[in-house]
């Protein structure tokens, strides 16, 4: 066989050697994404108020994450208050508890876009200063993952107190009573706010002692000495009032005016304590100073009168 022949045979093998290799199928790469959770966990957590907490979901590629979940549970001692969405794909879906309940929020993405959500939690008006609350989040989506250390976050915020103004007003009045004198009093407290006023209670000192006889509270209790007492009220939501009606009785003969000096209080700091006491006097009077007569007193005075009655006709 002549050279040329031989070398166009060599070229032809070598041409049909690298075509063949090129019908060799190459492994295809398999599709991966990196999704992430954030937490942001905004000011304060105030007891027996609503915070918020935002959280957001995002991808850093290279592929996008499909059908992502970012799942964050109530967190213990709250509630769920509601949820706002941002940068979110219109067919975001999320799954919520009640207002006032307590569950996991889901919420899910076809393709994942960054989305970040505003989640609002009701704090327990139980918690005390110094409480933390723990948030948690956790991102996945069915792309599998090239980093899952960033899959879950959580975030912790101290429960503090927040500011109140609570303001008092107090009505005394004080009648005879045989050789007492009955005092009436009214008291009312208010929150104006911000924030709900933990343990808040009222102190009564007055003069002189006296004896609690009846009350009508709106909340609390009244826990009462001679000297005085303390309404215990509780916690007291902004916006709201405690009234207490109260009914007493001097313990030894006086005629002189009563004194009354009540002071709110709260554990939280007031706002503005200038407000928090009130202090009253109520006369009794020397006009007012005629012994009141009680039901037998009455009744004798009942019988004589109808007797005098009788003579007068058996005179006429």
């Amino acid at each position: 066989m002549p050279d040329t022949e031989r070398s166009l045979l060599r070229v032809a093998a070598l041409v049909l050697a690298a075509s063949a290799s090129l019908l060799v199928p190459v492994p295809a790469t398999a599709a991966t994404s990196d999704v992430e959770a954030k937490l942001d966990f905004p000011c304060c957590v105030a007891a027996g108020n609503a915070f918020r907490v935002l959280a957001t979901i995002t991808t850093h590629g290279p592929d996008p994450a499909q059908d992502s979940v970012l799942t964050i549970p109530t967190p213990p001692n709250t509630t769920f208050a509601g949820i706002n969405k941002l940068l979110v794909d219109p067919a975001a879906e999320c799954l919520r508890p009640p207002v006032g309940g307590t569950g996991t929020i889901e919420c899910r993405e076809s393709t994942l876009t960054p989305v970040q959500y505003t989640i609002f939690f009701n704090a327990s008006p139980s918690l005390h200063e110094g409480d933390v609350i723990t948030v948690e989040a956790h991102a996945s989506s069915a792309t599998p993952d090239s980093n899952p250390a960033n899959n879950d976050v959580t975030a912790n915020r101290a429960v503090t107190l927040g500011l109140v103004d609570l303001h008092v007003a107090a009505s005394l009045r004080a009648i005879p009573f045989g050789n007492d004198a009955q005092v009436f009093i009214t008291l009312t407290v208010t929150n104006s706010g911000p924030y709900t006023a933990q343990n808040a209670k009222v102190v009564v000192t007055n003069y002189p002692s006296w004896a609690y006889t009846s009350q009508q509270l709106s909340q609390g209790t009244l826990f009462a000495g001679s000297g005085g007492g303390t309404w215990a009220i509780g916690n007291l939501a902004p916006g709201a009032t405690a009234t207490a009606v109260l009914t007493t009785r001097t313990v030894s003969t006086f005629f002189g005016p009563v004194q009354l000096t009540a002071a709110a209080s709260a554990d939280n700091t007031d706002a503005t304590p200038a407000d928090n006491a009130v202090t009253l006097q109520a006369a009794v009077t020397p006009a007012d100073n005629v012994p009141a007569i009680g039901a037998l007193e009455q009744l004798l005075l009942a019988l004589g009168l109808a007797t005098a009655a009788l003579v007068r006709l058996s005179r006429g």
